[in-house]
């Protein structure tokens, strides 16, 4: 049974929440924005990063979606995600190269280009699918939300390029070993487009509060 990558999972709770998706059938594969415009990813100048654009319905409302069109999202995003996976991953370990050089409260790392450069290569040689990822192949629309699929997928969107340009911004482990590294300043606020999200889906968690818990969970002190 193919998994979704288990970095892609908490990003399929902003437009849908699949439990799985297993058909390894990539042939139906959703259209990926590889260009500029406005709610896409890629061509910004932000590591080229494609937008999800499923196939369903962008006017039709999340909560009114059979169990065939929540399936096909399921797929798409599976198709979608472990490019999108792959992409991502290198800004992500340098993340995880900077959480090495800041150390723990107090007990800052002795040497913060070594330990940055280590923690790197240790996170891309285990970037593999999370082994806890789901693997039943039920589906399911979000609970309490009446957007469209149209404004979910542009809040998503949005929401991952505001991610990406947030973790370019981390510094190089080069940077760190010559002192001239600083972190970002503050976290990605929601944009403007998941406005109208945010009232019709309560529940589901926007790009600000994913990236803040993800960064306290590691350690890192947030601005």
């Amino acid at each position: 049974m193919k998994r979704a990558p288990g970095f892609v999972w908490p990003l399929c709770l902003v437009l849908l929440v699949p439990v799985a998706c297993d058909d390894d059938d990539s042939s139906d594969a959703p259209s990926v924005d590889a260009g500029g415009g406005s709610g896409g990813v890629g061509g910004t100048g932000t590591g080229g990063l494609g937008g999800i654009d499923t196939r369903l319905d962008k006017n039709k409302r999340v909560d009114q979606l059979s169990p065939d069109e929540l399936a096909q999202a399921c797929k798409d995003f599976q198709n979608w995600g472990a490019d999108f996976e792959a992409a991502l991953t290198p800004k992500l370990c340098r993340v995880a190269g900077v959480l090495a050089a800041v150390g723990s409260p107090g007990s800052p790392a002795a040497n913060p280009g070594q330990s940055c450069q280590a923690a790197v290569a240790a996170c891309e040689a285990s970037a593999t699918p999370d082994a806890g990822a789901p693997t039943e192949t039920d589906c399911t629309a979000p609970e309490n939300c009446t957007a469209t699929v149209g404004e979910l997928e542009t809040c998503l969107n949005d929401s991952l390029a505001r991610a990406d340009t947030f973790l370019s911004a981390f510094p190089s482990c080069a940077m760190l070993a010559a002192g001239t590294g600083s972190l970002p300043l503050g976290l990605p606020q929601n944009p403007a487009s998941c406005a109208p999200v945010e009232q019709k889906c309560p529940d589901l968690p926007m790009i600000g509060d994913l990236v803040e818990g993800g960064l306290s969970g590691g350690g890192l002190p947030l601005p």
